[in-house]
């Protein structure tokens, strides 16, 4: 499993910068500091994954 973050910066995205305005009315001007994530070598991503391994029940008669 490979997992890729990724932030879409394109001419034809609009950015929240999380202020509380509507999206398409924020600017640069509203952003607060910049997102940093630290990667240490016991850093980790939790998936949870589930799988009902009971047999269905087959409820036609």
């Amino acid at each position: 499993m490979v997992i890729l973050l990724n932030v879409n910066k394109h001419p034809f995205e609009i950015i929240n910068y999380g202020s509380g305005k509507e999206v398409a009315d924020e600017t640069i001007h509203d952003a607060g500091a910049p997102l940093e994530i630290k990667w240490h070598t016991d850093s980790y991503i939790q998936i949870p994954i589930f799988r009902d391994w009971r047999p269905k029940k087959n409820f036609e008669r």
